[in-house]
């Protein structure tokens, strides 16, 4: 039996997080592979950096709707907006401040997650909230931002 349609798309946003490898937009590397993980972490936690958190959640509001589009017969189709919070965390090194490698990590995100905005056909679009919560001081050395998203898909269910 296959995963619900929230936890394929949460596997596969995470995926594409992990993939964040090699030469990146700004003409280098991380210092490590990114860290993608499916709770939530404290940045004082997080033991390597890039770090990245995904979770089911929201700043504010409701985490998921759920709404009923059709019904026939034996089948429904669902639409389902999931809130989803992504959390970056990053340290300066000898010759980058964090404030730089926030950036980075942050633009890095979106690019990917803009190229890849519906996870390989699973879900209609990822949808890049419009504020986001940084932190470039008060961790110093370690620069931190929450972004929210949300995952719109849709997906027909049979009622037998």
């Amino acid at each position: 039996m296959a995963e619900s349609l929230r936890e394929q798309a949460i596997v596969s946003l995470v995926a594409a997080l992990q993939g964040m490898t090699g030469i990146r937009h700004w003409g280098g590397a991380y210092p490590n592979a990114p860290r993608v993980e499916r709770k939530l972490l404290m940045p004082a936690q997080a033991t390597q950096f890039p770090q990245l958190c995904v979770v089911e959640g929201a700043l504010d509001g409701p985490t998921s709707r759920v709404a009923i589009d059709v019904v026939a017969g034996a089948q429904i189709g669902m639409r389902h907006e999931m809130r989803v919070l992504l959390a970056g965390y990053v340290s300066a090194d000898a010759t980058v401040t964090a404030a730089t490698w926030l950036q980075r990590l942050w633009f890095d995100c979106l690019k990917t997650l803009t190229a890849q905005s519906t996870l390989g056909g699973l879900v209609q679009q990822v949808q890049w909230g419009e504020e986001m919560e940084t932190d470039e001081g008060s961790l110093d050395p370690v620069a931190a931002f929450v972004q929210p998203l949300t995952i719109i898909a849709h997906e027909t269910l049979d009622t037998d």
